[in-house]
């Protein structure tokens, strides 16, 4: 095919090689056998074969793979978000998450399988089952197999980087606290998708989000039946006995007791409870949770909620 190709420059005026002959000669004293790479090159692999061809060298063999894609079906680039693996990095992403992940870009082990460490991938991988159509980065299926890694990280691991988070955070845990501080830990692992999202999850340990969830505030602040709820619990739990505190199971007695004794059912009681611990309106089990917190702690954050709650009907 010399007739179909145009006469390619190989070397630039100023006598540096171009691209063409560049990849060519380093590839050959690399001793590379197999190109893999994508379909955006098939028109230079066969500019590359006649150089092969010119130099006298064996040719490797060449395989042309589709594109990763964009959600927008464009060629992916850094207008559709992390461009390199330290930004992955960044953003608490495993790199076995994101080794995981590439694999089933554009490839399938021909079962059902979407968790497959690298070893297994090792094992099952070959170029015939990789697709003909681009694959489409699809952010939450990363995110959805990061979550999987990170649930299986082992508590060495994970509480040294959050120790370490910690530290720049200039917080640290209490040694007397420690046990509790692991427990909401391991509460938070399997549902955080990245070890961003779980850092700052852990932070409702130390300190109250500087503002209730508003959705929460409208559902269970703002309406009359539900503050007087949490008013009525915050002054049962400051009368409790703090020992309480050092069992699950006791607190758990001691919400559905009080539910019963209003008439409620236990939700009723749990979903602002939740909301002025945590001011969130979704965390671990709330019994867990104030466990976690202890006796001085929760009776603060629910005077505190008390107070919000006091404030809003005044406005």
């Amino acid at each position: 095919g010399n007739e179909t190709l145009d006469d390619f420059i190989l070397v630039r005026s100023d006598g540096s090689p171009t691209y063409q002959l560049a990849v060519v000669t380093d590839d050959h004293y690399m001793g590379v056998t197999h190109v893999l790479r994508g379909d955006d090159h098939i028109a230079n692999t066969n500019k590359q074969v006649l150089l092969y061809r010119a130099m006298g060298w064996g040719i490797p063999q060449f395989g042309h793979i589709p594109l990763i894609l964009g959600p927008d079906k464009i060629r992916l680039s850094k207008r559709h978000g992390a461009a390199s693996v330290e930004e992955f990095r960044d953003r608490g992403i495993l790199p076995e998450a994101l080794f995981n992940y590439l694999c089933l870009l554009g490839w399938a082990p021909g079962d059902d399988r979407e968790i497959m460490l690298q070893n297994e991938v090792m094992e099952v991988f070959d170029l015939k089952r990789i697709n003909h159509s681009a694959a489409v980065f699809d952010q939450q299926k990363l995110l959805w197999i990061n979550n999987k890694y990170l649930s299986m990280l082992p508590e060495e691991e994970i509480v040294s980087y959050v120790n370490n988070w910690l530290l720049t955070q200039g917080l640290t845990v209490p040694k007397k606290r420690s046990a509790a501080f692991k427990l909401l830990l391991r509460l938070q692992q399997p549902r955080s998708q990245t070890l961003v999202e779980l850092t700052e999850q852990l932070t409702v340990f130390f300190n109250l989000p500087e503002s209730y969830d508003a959705k929460g505030v409208q559902k269970y602040f703002s309406k009359e039946a539900s503050a007087d709820l949490l008013l009525k619990l915050s002054d049962a739990i400051s009368k409790a006995k703090p020992a309480l505190f050092n069992d699950i199971d006791s607190l758990e007695s001691l919400i559905r007791n009080f539910a019963e004794e209003q008439h409620v059912s236990a939700g009723k009681v749990i979903h602002p409870l939740r909301l002025a611990l945590t001011a969130k309106i979704a965390s671990p089990g709330i019994f867990e949770m104030m466990y976690i917190l202890g006796y001085s702690e929760v009776t603060k954050r629910l005077e505190s909620a008390v107070q919000f709650i006091g404030a809003l009907k005044n406005q």
